[in-house]
């Protein structure tokens, strides 16, 4: 039995290979009595991409880890600092900022980019994200394919 289809505008191109090799294999085999390679393939690229999704979804996770770390950064250095000496000073005299900023190298330009969003556009810390964010971005100024990705200039 087939599965229900949605209508073709809401498939998504998952759904809409594994609609067309279930519709391929049900015409049956190939006149030389093979399986169908186009029903295959189709399964092989729908594995492939929720397999691709799979992974974003976990970089992604990774960026937001990376934000969080610095948000929890920010907190230890008011902990330890005050308000008033980290607002005052800024986070480049009161962290350690550099250990954060070779995370953020480690990444590639758009992960960079993608974390360091997620950092400023933060409500935790009182705003103060976006100022680390900019402290980090300006730590990395020679990095010129950074200040090409949106947003980041804004930050900075």
């Amino acid at each position: 039995m087939m599965t229900p289809v949605k209508p073709f505008e809401e498939q998504d191109i998952v759904e809409k290979c594994l609609i067309r090799a279930e519709i391929r294999r049900k015409i049956g085999r190939t006149k030389d009595g093979k399986p169908d390679r186009i029903a295959e393939t189709c399964e092989q690229a729908a594995a492939e991409i929720l397999k691709l999704r799979q992974h974003i979804v976990e970089l992604e996770e990774e960026y937001d880890n990376l934000a969080e770390e610095c948000l929890d950064e920010i907190s230890a250095a008011v902990k330890q600092f005050g308000t008033y000496s980290y607002d005052d000073k800024g986070p480049g005299e009161v962290m350690g900022v550099d250990k954060l900023v070779r995370k953020f190298r480690e990444l590639d330009v758009k992960a960079a980019a993608h974390s360091l969003r997620i950092l400023g556009n933060s409500p935790r810390q009182d705003g103060r994200g976006e100022r680390l964010a900019s402290c980090i971005i300006g730590e990395m100024e020679d990095w010129d394919e950074l200040f090409e990705q949106p947003g980041i200039p804004e930050l900075y």
